[in-house]
This record gives structure tokens, C-alpha cells and sequence, in this order.
């Protein structure tokens, strides 16, 4: 007798041991259960990694570019990483042509310049979920070419977490680019500097005391409050 309901439609005299039916009828769930995204990822991955994929190369290219948007704008952040690994360990394929490299470089490139991080931006403000375990590292993924307009978007940020978040991450970018995040110091929006300068509190920096030093006569006296409150904050090692 079949006790599982799943197989109630085996025909009668074929004899299936209960055991291997209740083993399938796992297999079965696990396969529902399947996360169809996870699975296309790693087809695609395989695919962008494969022998093959050099012949269309700018169109595989161009699916993952298409599907990274897509989970930016859904805040899909885990998602998203595995996204820059793949386009990662294609950068390092050795028969990868140069037109090919260029291209790929480009692309992540592009995702610290100032219209990516709006829609990054968007995307945060748009969804109300503080929980925050993938973003570090997709913030951490676009490099120092971002500080600056990672910068820009902190005040804009809807939610307390979010912003923590981003400041975190601009404290472990600029800690080899100082003057990457110090030439916000010279942005001509004061929301802006204060920003900067909430992240050169984070980092508590000496080697930061100079660029700040040079806000006394900044004609925001917000923007001047705030650099006198830093440079108390930073050691004395860099002043």
C-alpha cells in the first residue's frame, strides 16, 4: 500500500519499497522549493564563464547589466552581489579579450558614478526594510569611485539604518582614499560637507585635521560648528 498521497496514482502491482517513495516525495518538495532566481543565476554563471561565452559576450553582458537594475530597484541586495562576483571572476578570465576586459571594467566602473548611486538611492528610500545584512557589502563592491556621490545621497536617506549603513561603508572606503572623501570638504553644498564630516568623525582620522582645519571660514556656521566639534574628536597626532 501507498501511504504517501502524492503517489496514490502508481498503477497497482508495480512495487515501490515506502522508503524510496518517501525520499522522492523530499525530492519532490525541495524541488518547489527551489529558489528560481538562486537557479537562474548560477545557469547564467555558468554560462558566462564558459568557453562558449566569448562569442556573445557583450549580450550576456548586457542580461546581467539588465538583472543587477533589476535587483537594485528591489533592493535585492544579496541578489546584486552575486551579480558583481560573476561579472568579477569573468574580469579575471586570462582569454578574455581586450575589447571584452574594457567593456567589463567600464560597466563596474559606471556603478560609483553619480546616476547609479541616485537609483541606489531611490531604491533605499523606497523600501522600509532596515535589515541591512547584504548592503555592506554591495556598498564596499563599487569601490572609491563612489565616495563622493555616496556622500551626496546621506541626508537624502529616508531611513536612520540606511544611512548608518552608507556612512560605515564610506569609513572603510576612504580609509586608503583620503582625498577621495577629503574633496568633499570643498563641495558647495553644505549638506553635503556636513556629511563628509560625519564620516571623517566615524573614522577619527588625524591625518583628516588639515582638510578640516580649513572649514573655519566656511561661510555655513553649521558647516563651522560642526568642523570645530571633528577637529575636537580627531587625535592630536595629525594637527
Amino acid at each position: 500500500k501507498v501511504d504517501n498521497p502524492q503517489f496514490q496514482c502508481i498503477p497497482v502491482g508495480i512495487d515501490v519499497p515506502q522508503q524510496e517513495l518517501d525520499q522522492l516525495a523530499l525530492r519532490i518538495k525541495a524541488e518547489s522549493m527551489r529558489d528560481n532566481t538562486a537557479y537562474l543565476l548560477e545557469l547564467v554563471r555558468a554560462v558566462f564563464l564558459s568557453q562558449d561565452a566569448l562569442v556573445l559576450f557583450n549580450e550576456i553582458l548586457a542580461l546581467l547589466r539588465k538583472l543587477l537594475d533589476d535587483f537594485i530597484q528591489q533592493a535585492k541586495w544579496g541578489r546584486a552581489n552575486t551579480i558583481l562576483e560573476i561579472l568579477r571572476e569573468a574580469r579575471q578570465r586570462a582569454d578574455l579579450p581586450k575589447n571584452s576586459q574594457e567593456a567589463l571594467s567600464s560597466f563596474l566602473e559606471s556603478l560609483g558614478e553619480p546616476h547609479s548611486i541616485k537609483t541606489l538611492e531611490q531604491a533605499l528610500n523606497a523600501s522600509r526594510d532596515t535589515a541591512t545584512r547584504d548592503l555592506p557589502a554591495f556598498l564596499l563592491s563599487l569601490g572609491p569611485n563612489a565616495i563622493p556621490s555616496l556622500c551626496a545621497i546621506l541626508s537624502e536617506l529616508k531611513l536612520e539604518a540606511h544611512r548608518q549603513t552608507v556612512c560605515e561603508a564610506l569609513s572603510i572606503l576612504a580609509r586608503s582614499n583620503q582625498e577621495m572623501l577629503a574633496k568633499g570638504l570643498a563641495d558647495s553644498r553644505s549638506d553635503v560637507v556636513r556629511n563628509v564630516l560625519s564620516v571623517i568623525g566615524k573614522m577619527r582620522d588625524p591625518g583628516f585635521a588639515p582638510y578640516v582645519e580649513k572649514l573655519a571660514g566656511h561661510p555655513d556656521s553649521q558647516v563651522r560648528r560642526e568642523a570645530l566639534h571633528i577637529l575636537h574628536l580627531l587625535p592630536a597626532g595629525g594637527r
